[in-house]
């Protein structure tokens, strides 16, 4: 809800990768290669970053999250 309302988006599409979609490009690189750091190692992913807010400005985020593997990896 949070996301949405800070957004206006609803990452509907591909949940797990669906937030790029609101990312500044020139930080899209740099949040991408973190995330997929954090995913190979099962390791807590924190980032800051620049999101298209609802209004349309560029807003800095703190991302947190906690990537986890499946039973089938």
């Amino acid at each position: 809800a949070r996301w949405r309302e800070l957004t206006g988006h609803v990452p509907t599409a591909d949940p797990a990768h669906g937030w790029v979609a609101v990312v500044h490009p020139d930080d899209l690189a740099g949040a991408l290669a973190a995330w997929a750091g954090a995913v190979a190692a099962v390791v807590p992913f924190e980032h800051e970053f620049r999101v298209r807010a609802a209004d349309g400005a560029w807003r800095s985020l703190r991302a947190r999250a906690y990537p986890e593997r499946a039973p089938d990896g």
